[in-house]
């Protein structure tokens, strides 16, 4: 046939319709193929929940230095990274990464940015005494910013659409 002249480069279109006809003799209709689009497997859906304990175990905390930035953040030390994975997740980085994302956690550095007790705590000769001083001012901080958390959490600022993290995370912080 001289199907060019019509703009088909292979016969595969009528040879279907013909297919269709001499199946259907009798309905003299042509119906087309089902549809097959979609028809794969559902994707695996992960249960994040032992991820999500598994990254609390490390009790990230609010920063001391980095709240008026950033106040619902949490942050894991800067010694952890996302690569630290517990040897019985199988879960790839990227997965790991989101759930760290998700719960609003980042990773600190040692940065300027201290308050100025703490500096003049540091730069100390590190006697008992002044390690004490030190060791209570960073204690009266952590409290007074699990206070903080605990207030956003009551009016509904802090995490008001992760509920379940929420009081993960807070129980977290508090042991």
């Amino acid at each position: 046939m001289f199907l060019a002249t019509l703009g088909f480069k292979t016969d595969t279109i009528f040879k279907t319709v013909l297919a269709a006809c001499t199946d259907s003799e009798s309905n003299k209709v042509v119906t087309p193929n089902a549809d097959k689009r979609g028809k794969h497997p559902n994707h695996h859906k992960k249960n994040l929940d032992l991820l999500e304990s598994h990254i609390l175990s490390f009790k990230p905390r609010l920063s001391h230095y980095r709240r008026y930035y950033a106040s619902n953040r949490i942050y894991l030390p800067y010694d952890l990274s996302i690569n630290l994975k517990h040897p019985n997740h199988k879960i790839v980085n990227e997965t790991y990464r989101q759930v760290v994302n998700s719960m609003n956690i980042g990773f600190t550095e040692d940065s300027p940015e201290k308050c100025g007790t703490y500096v003049e705590y540091k730069v100390m000769n590190p006697t008992p005494e002044n390690v004490l001083l030190k060791n209570m001012h960073l204690l009266k901080v952590n409290s007074i910013l699990v206070f903080i958390m605990y207030l956003l959490i009551k009016v509904g600022t802090y995490y008001s659409h992760h509920t379940k993290a929420t009081d993960r995370i807070f129980s977290a912080m508090l042991s």
